[in-house]
């Protein structure tokens, strides 16, 4: 199971990096047009995986599918804020809006596993917060991916 959990994410990183490398150079409409299409099929793979876990009776369906749409929402609210700042021809403008969108993604997270830490208490099953773990990864690998190759690909003038 875990075998081929880890082939499907390998091939859609493939994927989502060969659809990346060939489109043309200062599509920055379409750059975020690929980041919201892959951002809603990897939401959709994690609820899927979470149902599939679920009913093998591994993790809680509940905790898992609300702890990937938060994930999600917190990676999609970041992508926007450092987007919104790479925009600026002042390149000082995105190294902050990077750091903004860093720590305010980071205390979010930590807000988020504060709640899911006290509303468990002792009922916690370790297996749903590995499972969060890394739907964490995922999304962060996606957004580091698209980031990156979208600040490649601003003009040098902009």
């Amino acid at each position: 199971m875990a075998n081929a959990l880890a082939h499907v994410i390998t091939s859609f990183i493939g994927i989502d990096w060969i659809i990346l490398e060939y489109l043309p150079r200062h599509k920055e409409e379409t750059m975020k047009k690929i980041f919201y299409l892959t951002w809603m099929i990897l939401l959709s793979l994690c609820l899927a995986l979470s149902w599939l876990m679920q009913s093998q009776t591994l993790t809680h369906f509940n905790i898992t599918a609300g702890g990937s749409l938060v994930i999600a929402l917190i990676t999609l609210f970041s992508f926007w804020v450092a987007v919104s700042k790479m925009e600026h021809k002042n390149p000082h403008k995105f190294v902050n809006g990077m750091l903004l969108s860093t720590t305010m993604k980071f205390l979010m997270f930590m807000a988020a596993a504060a709640i899911f830490l006290v509303v468990q208490g002792k009922s916690l099953h370790k297996p749903d917060l590995f499972f969060l773990m890394g739907v964490y990864l995922i999304f962060l690998i996606m957004e580091a991916l698209i980031l990156s190759k979208f600040a490649r690909r601003m003009p040098a003038s902009h």
